[in-house]
């Protein structure tokens, strides 16, 4: 058990690798690439195996027929109604011999008579002697008692005794094998030199593809680590992707783009810090002091009261001063559009206006100010928030 957890123990990262490495771009293309090469090879195998599996079986029948047409040839019938092969001795020898790859035997086709002067070499298993008398060379495989596949052409032939033609011919069946060895052995040769040849080619096809994959991916795997590098808090840093492929070139002017806006968005965000800052502290600082004046002594409720709506008026002003910064950040990150009605205002009231929460704070700082503004006669037609906003 110590030793399997400790196989265990190792053989798991190099798993979780591989299964990393599938989920990749380039192991999912290898991939997809690996299962099409071998469908294509395995079919471009089948069809060459097939085509010269059928080219050998039509050499084979061939060369089978051949020989059937060569013993017919020499197949004679004496006068006195004795059939063989006529041929000389040695010939005879060598043709029939054991080993020889030629199986013949031929009956008396009316009676299924075995002519025991033609070669024994085809096992009498072999002979259909039950079956119909083929008049025209049939082929058939037959398996003989000792397990070897053969192929037989059989057919019956008619000659005449002694060529003589004033007597009915006889009819003689004659059957010609070879055993399918030969066959055989070719096609298991031609299968193992497919699959050799067919896994050579997956190899080096598939180094190929590899190394054309990985330079292929490899603009994506720079634009990855250059999203992985890229600091969230610099907006001004920008993917750069030179002599990238036509399909990437839109991916990156985008992410660019992006980040413009995210750069924008930040510079909004921290404007709006700023100007929140600067706009909340004056009244924040106005109802502080006021309320250090309130606590400073006792005083009666109506100069409590009185507090209380100075304060309250503050208040009110640093709502509308959040409500005015809100408007603005929205209008300026472009989420918001908004028809804003326009009206008459008095710029000189305007400014008053907008200097009232500063009065006390400027008053204790022992400032003053002088308004010098032209009044023009008339009220200027404008969107009153927003200029309230700009004066303020």
């Amino acid at each position: 058990m110590p030793r399997l957890r400790s196989l265990q123990g190792r053989l798991m990262p190099g798993i979780r690798a591989c299964v990393r490495a599938l989920r990749s771009l380039q192991g999912r293309l290898l991939l997809g690439v690996l299962a099409c090469m071998a469908a294509i090879l395995v079919m471009g195998g089948v069809v060459i195996h097939r085509v010269i599996g059928e080219h050998l079986q039509e050499e084979f029948n061939a060369l089978l027929r051949d020989r059937f047409a060569f013993y017919a040839a020499l197949a004679k019938v004496g006068g006195n109604g004795i059939a063989s092969f006529q041929m000389a001795g040695p010939e005879y020898d060598r043709i029939f011999v054991a080993d020889s790859p030629d199986m013949v035997r031929m009956w008396f086709a009316h009676s299924g008579k075995f002519i025991h002067k033609s070669p024994p070499s085809l096992p009498m298993a072999a002979s259909p002697g039950q079956g119909p008398t083929p008049d025209a060379v049939t082929l058939a495989d037959v398996t003989l008692p000792d397990g070897r596949h053969t192929r037989v052409a059989r057919k019956v032939i008619s000659r005449f005794p002694d060529n003589k033609t004033s007597v009915p011919p006889v009819r003689l069946l004659l059957s010609v094998g070879r055993d399918l060895e030969s066959v055989n052995s070719t096609m298991v040769r031609v299968r193992s030199f497919l699959v050799k040849t067919g896994l050579s080619l997956t190899g080096v096809a598939l180094l190929v593809v590899f190394l054309i994959i990985r330079r292929g991916v490899r603009p994506v795997k720079s634009l990855s680590g250059q999203i992985e590098r890229m600091p969230l808090s610099d907006a001004r840093e920008r993917f750069a992707l030179p002599g990238a492929p036509s399909e990437l070139q839109p991916v990156v002017s985008r992410l660019n783009a992006l980040m413009d806006r995210v750069g924008v968005a930040i510079e909004h965000e921290r404007q709006f810090a700023s100007n929140a800052a600067h706009e909340l502290r004056n009244p924040l600082a106005a109802i502080r002091s006021r309320v250090e004046v309130a606590l400073s002594r006792t005083r009666s409720v109506e100069e409590y009261e009185e507090t209380l709506d100075s304060i309250l008026e503050s208040q009110t002003g640093m709502q509308r001063v959040v409500d005015h910064l809100l408007l603005l950040a929205r209008l300026e990150s472009g989420h918001q559009f908004t028809e804003f009605a326009r009206e008459g205002v008095s710029l000189p009231k305007l400014l008053r206006k907008a200097w009232r929460p500063c009065f006390e704070k400027a008053e204790e700082k022992r400032l003053k100010i002088a308004w010098r503004v032209d009044d023009p006669g008339r009220d200027i037609i404008t969107a009153v928030a927003l200029l309230e906003i700009v004066v303020r």
